[in-house]
């Protein structure tokens, strides 16, 4: 199975799209998903579905969107998505997780450039940005608990895209940069030129 919360949330067993129905269905799977491994408490959970007043029946509706997950992800034995004293708690295993990939990548294309390897920035910032197909959370722009975290991944995008172009510059690969660094600057006016490097 493999979670994506690179662009809209997506759920893939295999290389089949497995469809997560009922927008709060797909909230409480979000914020699972950005505490992979982690109970959730009930009352953030209640929160993010309803805000500040939830229904008298939050709870039971809330078990009742959990027992649907669960169906939905094919985990009807409770293995994947259980409840525990501190929260619901979601098991996502190594490399099933769009966003700890990326992570991983954008660390990794990080100190090759601290090496001066630049073969081995191209390939981990490229690595890394193949993973992204747009806004993070993108059908939940308002939701509190992405508000940080997707202000993250955003930056540390910018980061590895610098990169990726400082390394094709380096390497003499300059062919078909122009535009996508003038792409890069209309998408970020304010941001320091990406090809003056201070490394």
């Amino acid at each position: 199975m493999h979670f994506s919360l690179l662009g809209p949330l997506l759920v893939r067993i295999g290389d089949r799209e497995r469809a997560v129905g009922g927008a709060k269905v797909r909230t409480l799977l979000a914020v699972l998903l950005l505490e992979p491994g982690r109970p959730v408490p009930v009352d953030r959970l209640r929160t993010a579905l309803w805000g500040d007043d939830p229904p008298a029946s939050a709870n039971a509706s809330l078990h009742n969107m959990q027992a649907r997950l669960r169906a939905q992800l094919g985990d009807e034995h409770g293995e994947r998505l259980r409840s525990t004293p501190l929260g619901y708690l979601l098991e996502v295993a190594g490399g099933e997780l769009d966003v700890q990939v990326f992570g991983l990548g954008v660390q990794r294309a990080r100190e090759a450039l601290l090496r001066g390897d630049w073969d081995a920035v191209r390939e981990e910032s490229a690595g890394a940005l193949a993973l992204w197909r747009g806004v993070p959370l993108a059908e939940s722009p308002d939701l509190p608990e992405a508000q940080i975290p997707r202000r993250r991944w955003q930056e540390a995008r910018l980061e590895a895209l610098e990169w990726r172009i400082e390394a094709e510059l380096r390497l003499g690969h300059v062919r078909g940069l122009v535009p996508e660094l003038t792409g890069l600057t209309d998408e970020h006016p304010l941001h320091e030129d990406p090809t003056n490097s201070t490394v």
